[in-house]
């Protein structure tokens, strides 16, 4: 049954939802609260045969404005592409993966809430499209994987279905790395390749984040100085920094940046109009009623 976002993520089993996620994938539809919402079946097929794989950081086309590019602070990764995408609704923002090296979605057969790619692979159409390619991930490239769809909010409410919107990712693996001058040259190509990429791609919005600050260990200044780095090089880009409390300080230290964003995804709703026509019959069967996925 859905999850309802007041029910406590500790009662929530990680693996049980990737199950229901997986299904749902196969049906291309949810139900909740009466309402049937329908996904793209055809964009949800073919997303797989779309996503590839690329060797090394990428040559991206020049800038075609010189503006420097707006930086934010979030918190969850795939509320602030929510975000992006009710900004933005003409595109489609990007979300880098901190992906695993070696498996599609990491550890998601455990019960541990996990890493930032399980948490992604839950909530989304992601985990197809790595099943798709060869692993292990290349050393400085990664998968680029567009069409996903998204249809739940976060563990820590409990994974709750709501209205689908669509994004790409990049999986990319970023390991454990020192701090000499190779060290830094090797995470500096690491990100030039993902933002080239999204130029490449035609992203004008990304989501990024402490890229392996977390289990791998890497120093989260010398992280975000590398990114500032790097993003001054390309044009004009909308991106968010969906950061772990224990990254936002040094991110903040060296963007120079304030508080940012936490919102939740969109809710789950019939629209306006088709509530208003078919009012009658909804009130007569409410479990009949249908929200077609918007393309």
């Amino acid at each position: 049954m859905p999850r309802k976002g007041k029910e406590s993520c500790h009662a929530i089993n990680p693996a049980e939802v990737m199950k229901e996620t997986m299904r749902i994938l196969e049906k291309c539809f949810f139900k909740q609260d009466g309402l049937t919402v329908k996904l793209d079946r055809g964009r949800l097929k073919s997303a797989p045969d779309r996503a590839f794989k690329y060797e090394d950081c990428i040559e991206a086309p020049k800038p075609a404005t010189t503006r420097p590019c707006c930086i934010r602070l979030g918190e969850d990764c795939l509320d602030a592409a929510a975000a992006l995408c009710a900004e933005h609704p003409e595109s489609v923002p990007l979300v880098l993966d901190f992906a695993s090296g070696s498996n599609p979605g990491g550890g998601l057969k455990g019960n541990q809430q996990g890493t930032q790619e399980e948490d992604i692979c839950r909530r989304t159409s992601l985990l197809p499209s790595l099943e798709r390619q060869s692993y292990p991930l290349p050393r400085l490239g990664g998968i680029y994987a567009p069409d996903i769809c998204v249809f739940r909010g976060p563990g820590k409410i409990g994974y709750p279905l709501h209205r689908p919107f669509w994004i790409s990712v990049l999986a990319a693996e970023m390991p454990n790395c020192g701090d000499d001058q190779k060290d830094q040259d090797f995470i500096a190509r690491k990100v030039r390749g993902v933002l080239h990429m999204a130029i490449q791609q035609g992203h004008t919005s990304l989501v990024l984040g402490a890229w392996g600050c977390g289990a791998f260990g890497n120093d989260p200044m010398l992280v975000a100085q590398i990114f500032k780095a790097e993003i001054a090089k390309v044009g004009h880009l909308d991106i968010i920094f969906a950061l772990g409390r224990s990254q936002t300080a040094a991110f903040q230290a060296v963007l120079g940046l304030g508080a940012g964003l936490d919102s939740h995804g969109p809710s789950v709703q019939a629209p306006a109009e088709a509530k208003d026509k078919d009012a009658p019959e909804a009130a007569k069967d409410a479990s009949t009623e249908e929200v077609v996925d918007e393309k």
